[in-house]
């Protein structure tokens, strides 16, 4: 698919496509009739909370950002796929000055993905998939094939559950918090066929995994969330 970026004050140029306005507030001084909309995405948008909290302090909080708005992104997967669906090409429409640190390219990013996203894996033969509750006793099943990155605060692995064989790609990312010393920790597992598999899907930065489902997460922040899947239907 080809997903394309403009601002709604360029009227230079006009990009092939349906054409989504991406913001979500509307742009001031334009009309309906001026943008020519197939629609508006406000739902795929950042959420207020998080537009507000973000824009506080955009620089400090970019980071964060990017993970929360993958977040709420990843909840409304539903809602993208019918967006995509028959869909060859889209214009995304923001009035955003500052596109390169705006949610407008995670979302081109996030909406390319689940165009080209292969088939789910998953992994219906393993005890992790099956248990209706997940615990701390059931990852120990899991045995460290091989290592992939080894950093004090990002480690990143193939394990294999010892019951049924299942691999998996563990990843584990903790972020410094200089000022309180509460460093947030998120542990991910993202089942795969093969290591080699595996060991292509660590190539991507952790915060693009975030689009990537099925996978198990449980974190320890603020409070400790158990072991839950995400993307499971």
């Amino acid at each position: 698919m080809n997903i394309s970026i403009q601002r709604v004050y360029d009227t230079s140029t006009k990009n092939e496509g349906e054409r989504w306005l991406v913001d979500r507030l509307w742009p001031r001084g334009i009309s309906k009739t001026d943008l020519q909309l197939d629609g508006w995405l406000r739902e795929l948008t950042p959420s207020d909370e998080l537009r507000k909290w973000a824009h506080a302090d955009k620089s400090a909080r970019h980071e964060e950002f990017v993970r929360k708005y993958r977040l709420e992104l990843e909840a409304n997967k539903e809602l993208a796929q019918k967006l995509l669906k028959g869909k060859k090409s889209l214009v995304l429409l923001t009035a955003v000055k500052d596109i390169e640190h705006s949610h407008v390219p995670l979302l081109a990013d996030f909406l390319q993905r689940l165009s080209n996203f292969p088939k789910p894996l998953y992994p219906i033969q393993c005890h992790l998939w099956t248990n209706e509750v997940v615990t701390e006793n059931d990852l120990s099943a899991l045995a460290v094939c091989k290592v992939l990155t080894d950093e004090s605060h990002f480690i990143v692995s193939i394990k294999a559950c010892q019951v049924c064989g299942q691999l998996y790609l563990y990843v584990f990312y903790e972020e410094i918090d200089w000022e309180k010393g509460e460093d947030p920790q998120y542990r991910s597992l993202f089942p795969v066929q093969t290591i080699e598999e595996g060991e292509m899907l660590s190539q991507k930065h952790y915060l693009e995994l975030l689009s990537y489902s099925p996978r198990l997460e449980w974190n320890f922040t603020d409070i400790k969330t158990a072991p839950t899947w995400i993307g499971r239907p």
